[in-house]
């Protein structure tokens, strides 16, 4: 669906199928406020639903609060009958600037949890320049089952992961453009690591498959004692220690991190250079803010990032590995085969998976096709769709 995007006199096209990601877009766009609202009709009137922005086809993008103030002054000292009609405005319109919440980064796991982390949109003119972004409603909430050790461990994260990630935007922006990609692309690609790349947790049918349909949640090896990869969990506290600065050190069992992949590539088949855990999956939802991301397996000690401050990590990937999530990312192919990566891109869940709710789907190897009872079972008492996997 192609929608016209009006900030101050100059128009964009652009083509997007949902709000979430209208908003990220606009947030790209080098004259797009840092904090704004969405107006739609003839009077301009404030509007939070995709259908009525498709049915109108045109969006304007309005200043809010503090920055719609500072302009209302400078208009004041040109044009006083401007000022007038501005107020006229707003007094038929009839909608309240504190309507559309806004994230800043002192907001990032405070007193409330719910509060999410403020974002980097790196304009072409000045990468560093930040922006607040409003991530689905269900992600924030879901920032509300991590307990404060947990909280604590994804600050840490977000906190380093900020800096350094700025730090090495340019380097990776400059073998991007090597690469013959734009700017723009880069950031898209960036905005698609944040949103969209699906993360899942891959399993083994035989081993996992029946302690998951008698369970309510998804466990990692400290509570099983079992897994596909090492059993050592020494080991295990050892590597969390590095990653997570010994935070994690003395908990529960029941609070340690679950593990799982970045399917970065999108493959239908998952990612395929951990089938040795299983080459069916579980596709997430509701983790994204609570997930913490290493360009490979964390018992190598790598870079740790979030999904907001991702480049740092990025910036490990080979040129082929690059230029694969790019084409998907700017949407040049719908998937790669995962094989295109050479290491897979491992992912650290905080807090619970509960299956009945952080599931979008169990997508299935068709070698268990003669299970396929059992998996519509297990889908059915999770909410969650069932995929097989293509031939």
């Amino acid at each position: 669906m192609e929608i016209q995007v009006q900030i101050g006199k100059k128009k964009h096209k652009i083509s997007v199928d949902d709000l979430e990601t209208l908003i990220g877009i606009i947030q790209t766009l080098p004259n797009a406020p840092s904090n704004f609202r969405l107006m739609i009709g003839k009077p301009l009137r404030e509007t939070k639903k995709f259908s009525e922005i498709k049915a109108a086809k045109i969006v304007v993008v309005e200043a809010k609060a503090a920055e719609k103030k500072v302009e209302e002054k400078s208009t004041t000292e040109t044009d006083d009958s401007d000022t007038n009609n501005e107020d006229s405005d707003r007094e038929i319109d009839g909608t309240d600037d504190d309507e559309i919440d806004s994230y800043s980064e002192d907001d990032l796991f405070e007193e409330d949890n719910s509060k999410v982390l403020s974002t980097t949109t790196y304009d072409p003119n000045d990468y560093d320049k930040t922006k607040s972004f409003l991530p689905p409603v269900e992600e924030v909430e879901a920032l509300s089952l991590l307990n404060p050790m947990q909280a604590e461990a994804m600050k840490y994260v977000v906190e380093f992961s900020k800096k350094k990630s700025e730090q090495e935007y340019p380097n990776v922006l400059k073998r991007a453009k090597n690469l013959h990609f734009k700017e723009e692309e880069l950031q898209r690609t960036l905005l698609y690591i944040r949103d969209e790349a699906p993360i899942n947790v891959h399993f083994d049918y035989a081993q996992t498959f029946n302690a998951l349909m008698k369970d309510k949640h998804y466990r990692n090896l400290f509570e099983t004692g079992y897994g596909r990869g090492g059993n050592d969990t020494h080991s295990r506290v050892t590597w969390e220690d590095q990653m997570f600065n010994k935070i994690y050190h003395d908990s529960k069992p029941f609070d340690r991190v679950k593990y799982g992949s970045l399917n970065i590539v999108n493959d239908p088949h998952g990612v395929k250079c951990v089938y040795s855990y299983g080459d069916s999956f579980l596709v997430l939802k509701k983790v994204r803010l609570r997930t913490t991301f290493t360009s490979k397996d964390s018992c190598t000690n790598p870079q740790l990032a979030c999904c907001e401050y991702y480049c740092h990590v990025l910036s490990e990937f080979s040129d082929q590995e690059l230029k694969a999530v790019m084409e998907v990312a700017n949407k040049k192919v719908q998937f790669h085969d995962s094989n295109v990566m050479h290491t897979f891109k491992e992912t650290q869940i905080h807090g619970p998976i509960i299956l009945s709710e952080h599931l979008v789907s169990i997508v299935m190897n068709p070698r268990y096709k003669q299970y396929e009872k059992e998996v519509d079972r297990f889908a059915q008492k999770n909410n969650c769709k069932v995929v097989w996997m293509p031939k």
